[in-house]
């Protein structure tokens, strides 16, 4: 798996410290999302923070490089910033008034507590199709209501360049260790992961996510997809960010069960 090496380029990439600018813009995209349902446009920007427009560009391009969010072939258009997507998925986030979509079923679960209330996923169980349904408690820091009881989270650990491209799309809801099985079984390349509880996904999912209107440095706010055990986010933690409180590692019972599909 070559875990040291996804480690180096994950550090290389979210540890660098983003510029007040940066940070002011990824926190506007992230806003907008929770309360239109959708990124804002590049003119938006260019309003909100008073630059010219190649300056909101090429703001938006080091925060692309930094996988933050995504653009468009043009880069005019924001395709996605954890935890939103902005195309429909199959996981489906009441937020406040806004039906918003998430990127994976980790960014599904860590929306509630990211913005400080309680959500509504709905979302499909890869392999059967059926509908899975999840309300948080405690204002994102809990589960309240899920069914059905033996749903699931399996976390996948392709990691490369993006996450939205790489482990996020195979990042779902599963109903039994059976459908999990059928779905590996049936992917054209192996897949590497764990299978987490909803308990630990929500766990994995607040771990590395502060509230976007937190007075807190950049970095503390970042969404971070990893590639490895579960256990190995709390080395990873240390790595990137080793004096933020707000990215202590989840306290998880067991690193879940890694599985290597044929």
């Amino acid at each position: 798996m070559g875990r040291g090496r996804i480690r180096s380029g994950l550090a290389e990439t979210w540890g660098r410290k983003l510029t007040p600018r940066e940070d002011f813009i990824w926190r506007t995209v992230l806003e907008r999302f929770a309360s239109d349902g959708r990124p804002p446009s590049v003119q938006e920007i260019v309003e909100k923070i008073r630059v010219p427009d190649d300056e909101a560009r090429t703001l938006l391009a080091d925060l692309r490089s930094y996988d933050l969010l995504g653009l468009d072939e043009s880069a005019t258009t924001i395709t996605y910033a954890y935890p939103f997507a902005n195309t429909p998925t199959e996981h489906r986030v009441q937020l406040y008034r806004q039906l918003v979509h998430a990127v994976c079923a980790i960014d599904a679960l860590g929306i509630a507590r990211m913005f400080g209330t309680n959500t509504r996923i709905e979302s499909c169980r890869r392999a059967c199709g059926g509908r899975i349904e999840v309300r948080t408690a405690q204002n994102g820091k809990a589960l309240g209501h899920y069914r059905p009881a033996e749903a699931f989270v399996w976390y996948d650990f392709a990691y490369a360049q993006a996450a939205a491209a790489s482990c996020c799309p195979a990042i779902a809801f599963f109903c039994s260790n059976e459908h999990l099985e059928q779905w590996l079984l049936a992917q054209s390349r192996k897949r590497v992961g764990s299978r987490l509880t909803l308990i630990e996904g929500l766990e994995l999912s607040r771990s590395f996510r502060a509230s976007p209107r937190d007075d807190e440095p950049a970095l503390n706010c970042k969404p971070v997809k990893v590639g490895g055990c579960v256990k190995e986010l709390r080395e990873l933690s240390r790595v990137l960010r080793p004096d933020n409180p707000a990215t202590r590692t989840p306290q998880l019972s067991n690193c879940g069960d890694l599985v290597l599909a044929p």
